[in-house]
């Protein structure tokens, strides 16, 4: 037993340090491209910030906000019984995502943002509390508020509040989202555009994968990598020197 816990020590530990590598690469990416005007960007990896924009929009999956992108997760408050031991937390029960292709505009034009394979840096814009139980829904009705109530009993909450007086069956719903005139930072690969050959459009390159959309800034991005990066390579060693010496005390 010890033995396969130590192997899965191991793998966890490899896998961490891959990680770890990965948000290095983006780290160094971004630390080495210069941000670009669109009009004078060239061909090949780019670093752009503008503002999001599109001739029609998505709809968040639950507060319908217009929007070129967005991501959800809905979390509920359980119970988990385990002998005479019972814990309680929040476990994601559905997340899913949407995305099309959008504008990304500066003060010198716009250009088209394809972002199939991009990875979106998007911090939570909202979120909504359904409570369970009798009294759930009566106490939404009266303290929510009346757009809420119309989108099946859910009321807006702080997204950086702290939860107290959970209770079992309480529901979370989260949405991130970019919506129009948003600031946005973009990194990617500037080519003719596939579908429009006379166009130039952003998207994941074929040498340089490279493909970050985030309505964060420049900053803040590369300080959650390195934290990222940091975190990775410290679980990496730890994970790695746990096996290693699980290894040489039982084989």
């Amino acid at each position: 037993m010890v033995v396969v816990i130590a192997v899965i020590a191991a793998g966890a530990g490899a896998y961490a340090l891959y990680f770890g590598f990965n948000r290095m690469h983006r780290y160094r990416v971004i630390q080495d491209t210069p941000t670009s005007k669109i009009r004078s960007m060239a061909m090949g990896l780019v670093e752009i910030c503008g503002k999001a924009a599109a001739d029609t929009y998505i709809k968040t999956h639950f507060s319908g906000i217009d929007c070129v992108y967005y991501r959800y997760e809905v979390k509920e408050y359980r119970r988990h019984r385990s002998g005479k031991n019972t814990s309680y937390r929040w476990e994601t029960i559905d997340r899913g995502e949407k995305r099309m292709p959008f504008f990304a505009c500066d003060d010198s034009g716009r250009v088209l943002v394809r972002p199939a394979g991009a990875e979106f840096h998007v911090p939570v814009d909202k979120v909504f509390l359904r409570r369970a139980g009798v009294l759930g829904p009566l106490i939404l009705s009266v303290f929510g508020s009346d757009s809420a109530g119309q989108r099946g009993q859910l009321v807006e909450i702080d997204p950086n509040a702290t939860s107290w007086f959970s209770s079992v069956g309480d529901r979370k719903y989260y949405e991130y989202y970019i919506a129009p005139e948003e600031s946005i930072y973009v990194l990617g690969t500037a080519d003719i555009d596939r579908m429009a050959p006379d166009s130039v459009v952003l998207r994941k390159g074929d040498n340089e994968p490279t493909f970050i959309i985030s309505d964060r800034s420049e900053r803040c991005i590369v300080s959650n990598l390195w934290w990222q990066m940091f975190g990775s390579f410290a679980a990496a060693f730890v994970l790695i020197a746990a096996a290693v010496f699980v290894f040489s005390r039982f084989l």
